[in-house]
């Protein structure tokens, strides 16, 4: 949580339209029309819907109160939110994008900027990798964390293998947003490469990722989640939930600064 009352982080995607884009440390910002920047309390709120982008610290100027929000049309925010509606700021800094995910976000950054070089052929030795070690740690993660800052949760003690989100006070998940990245970035990925064959329709008539390409997306997920988080495995446990993808790592160009 930001300590000054008036100050907030905002996040652009590089691509996105929005009055901050392009905006220079020391600028104030004026929201164009009914398109207000979304001045987020905390980093773990924020929500990224294209990625990469650009992360602020903002002071608020000026913001939609929930009258004028109802005469736009939109609903009034609660005394809950963790974000304010602004129609003016003054960008005080920009931030690096690992503060995203957690004190380790640089690890989970590495994870998520090694998508890019995902290509079929590496999804196929992902399969060929027993996730069954893995699933469990990372369950193991999942519940000490809710544990922890949710003791009460009633998702406690379930299998956690596949989860991406989990609300708490202490956020979403140990790694923040993080995994809603990986998701859709390893999603347009396999769109990229494999067009309308990336996807088919399940029993329910829903569109589901290819399963070769979602059991991949496993290995990312744990991944990030060894190399981000710190205090639930012992170092050998780490070094078992973070394997696959060390293993997708060694296959693709070496980390340059």
């Amino acid at each position: 949580m930001i300590e000054k009352e008036n100050t907030a982080y905002a996040y652009i995607g590089l691509e996105e339209e929005s009055p901050l884009q392009g905006s220079r440390v020391g600028e104030v910002i004026n929201a164009l029309d009914v398109r207000w920047i979304v001045a987020n309390f905390t980093l773990q709120s924020i929500t990224v819907a294209k990625w990469p982008g650009r992360l602020y610290e903002v002071e608020v100027l000026d913001f939609v109160t929930n009258e004028q929000a109802r005469k736009l049309g939109k609903s009034g925010l609660t005394k809950r939110a963790t974000y304010k509606r602004a129609l003016k700021v003054e960008v005080l800094k920009e931030l690096p994008l690992h503060l995203l995910f957690g004190d380790l976000g640089e690890n989970v950054k590495e994870v998520i900027d090694s998508i890019p070089f995902l290509e079929e052929a590496h999804v196929a030795v992902l399969n060929n990798i027993s996730l069954e070690k893995a699933e469990k740690l990372y369950s193991k993660i999942w519940n000490k964390w809710l544990k922890k800052h949710d003791p009460d949760s009633y998702h406690i003690g379930n299998t956690h293998y596949n989860s991406m989100a989990i609300y708490t006070s202490a956020g979403s998940s140990p790694i923040h947003k993080a995994f809603f990245i990986i998701s859709s970035q390893i999603n347009k990925k396999a769109k990229d490469l494999l067009g309308e064959d990336a996807y088919y329709k399940d029993e329910e008539n829903e569109m589901c990722l290819d399963p070769a390409w979602s059991n991949a997306k496993l290995a990312f997920f744990y991944g990030a989640m060894a190399v981000g988080t710190d205090g639930y495995l012992t170092e050998k446990e780490k070094e078992i939930l973070k394997e696959p993808w060390v293993k997708y790592r060694t296959m693709i160009p070496p980390k340059t600064n």
